[in-house]
């Protein structure tokens, strides 16, 4: 029986097919890394003093104004008036509430209570549920052009 001997030249041939294939790996995932698509820059957020939302008081009188903790007087006749939210109730449709906002402790407004037609308010609101059949309520976003199509621009 013949004897293998280990040569060598068969150590080094083996070694280098290791490093190439190494370095041919490392090529490619540094390739990837260089010419892959940079992530899109995030938005610039605006604060919510800076947002125009709708106002209203319990009079009925509405106003856009820019947001803030409330209450606020109004300015029609001077009863407390609050951020006005729109949500939706899949057997209701579109309903009305009132948000109160205070700030948390890294100063930011954050909704506190919430009132509907009822007149009750909900305090720290987690999930919102219709005021008529308790079914669980979506906000709906306002158009931000809606406000400006209001005031005629």
């Amino acid at each position: 029986m013949p004897r293998w001997r280990s040569n060598s030249s068969d150590r080094h041939t083996g070694l280098l097919n290791l490093t190439l294939a190494a370095a041919v790996c490392l090529l490619a995932w540094f390739s990837w890394w260089v010419l892959q698509d940079k992530p899109a820059p995030v938005a610039r957020q605006r604060s919510f003093e800076q947002v125009t939302v709708t106002w209203e008081c319990d009079q009925g009188h509405g106003y856009h104004a820019p947001g803030g903790l409330g209450p606020q007087p109004c300015p029609t006749c001077g009863a407390d008036a609050f951020v006005v939210a729109r949500y939706h109730c899949p057997d209701h449709g579109e309903i009305a509430a009132r948000l109160r906002h205070e700030q948390d402790e890294e100063g930011a407004p954050v909704v506190s209570g919430i009132c509907f037609a009822n007149g009750e308010w909900i305090l720290h609101p987690q999930d919102l549920h219709c005021p008529y059949c308790e079914r669980p309520l979506k906000h709906v976003r306002q158009d931000p052009f809606s406000v400006l199509e209001k005031r005629g621009r």
